[in-house]
């Protein structure tokens, strides 16, 4: 019995030292059963189980709406805190744009920044037609605000 599953918890940090014994407490950890019968298996209840004894709170949904939720939830924020960070780094470096003005909005927002690129890269290759669509969307809204 296969199972999919996504702990919808994590840190821009990695390494032993960044390790949180309480990374699960109350987060969502998706579940994506194979067939429809899988979740009234034992094994997929057990697993449940112990995901909720680490804290964590089960969501079983099939494995096409969890990627869609993913890319607006998850890609979506990261790729723009990506791009945030990138385009103040270049800014920076090309205008000497003082970074001192900086404040908790933009650490809030750019704080995703930190996560491992390779790790991104991956996950957003796994997913890009649903990230693709969401990014469209963005810009849509984006152009819309715009002056």
């Amino acid at each position: 019995l296969f199972v999919g599953g996504h702990p919808l918890a994590g840190k821009e940090l990695s390494g032993f030292e960044n390790a949180d014994a309480r990374l699960f407490e109350n987060a969502r950890y998706a579940l994506t059963p194979l067939a429809p019968d899988h979740p009234a298996d034992g094994r997929v209840k057990a697993f449940s189980q112990l995901l909720e004894a680490l804290g964590a709170r089960p969501f079983l949904c099939d494995a096409s709406a969890h990627d869609r939720a993913v890319a607006y939830l998850s890609h979506l924020p990261q790729l723009l805190s990506t791009g945030l960070a990138s385009l103040i780094a270049e800014q920076s470096a090309e205008d000497f744009l003082p970074l001192e003005l900086a404040a908790s909005g933009f650490r809030d927002v750019t704080r995703l920044a930190e996560s491992p690129y390779a790790l991104w890269r991956d996950i957003c290759l796994t997913n890009i037609e649903n990230i693709q669509s969401a990014l469209e969307l963005l810009i849509e809204k984006l152009q819309a605000v715009k002056l």
